[in-house]
């Protein structure tokens, strides 16, 4: 049996607040996290650094191929170094479906097993690979294939989409993330970051 190698919770904020005072906004974030974790008798160390800064672009067929097999594709570019991951991810309600997905992986690719959870505490599994890659272009499924294999075998409708089938961006908004780490909390005999 896969183990889930993390667990995260998802939480949703008022983007208004990070408009103007982001670093205050995060502050009363984490300031709220830690009422949260003493409310239970727990203790809540370090401070939130800003740790990653990266542009995403969600990509798949025009016509959804990659959502309608559960799956996403997501490219992310690091705004201070340019590096580039690209990750073939597969999602589902389901723990035992996420896990029995059988991605062939390159030695260079990270893989993944994890449980998100949303409000209101709905849990979904994933199950991914990420890998590092130059400034090749992912711009038809057979250029994704030549990172992700898996994606040789892809269908919709009951037929084999072609190769040749151009990769669009799903949403034309240009989404920019902001990773903030520091703070831990002790759960018993788990460590949970936020």
């Amino acid at each position: 049996m896969l183990h889930i190698t993390s667990r995260e919770y998802k939480l949703m904020v008022k983007p208004g607040c990070f408009a103007k005072k982001r670093r205050r906004a995060v502050r009363t974030i984490f300031s709220d996290l830690k009422a949260l974790a003493s409310a239970q008798g727990r203790r809540c160390k370090g401070k939130p650094d800003l740790e990653k800064r990266r542009h995403i672009a969600f990509l798949d067929t025009q016509d959804h191929s990659l959502r309608s097999n559960g799956l996403v594709l997501r490219l992310r570019t690091f705004a201070d170094s340019g590096r580039r991951e690209l990750t073939l991810k597969l999602r589902s309600p389901d723990r035992y479906l996420a896990a029995a997905v059988d991605f062939s992986r390159s030695k260079k690719a990270r893989l993944k097993f994890e449980e998100d959870i949303a409000a209101p505490f709905r849990p979904r599994f994933s199950r991914s690979l990420t890998l590092e890659i130059a400034k090749q272009k992912v711009n038809t499924l057979a250029s994704a294939a030549d990172f992700f294999p898996v994606l040789n075998q892809l269908q919709h409708d009951g037929r084999k989409i072609r190769p040749r089938t151009r990769l669009q961006t799903v949403h034309p908004l240009a989404f920019f993330e902001r990773v903030y780490t520091g703070p831990t909390v002790t759960l018993k005999h788990l460590t949970a970051e936020l």
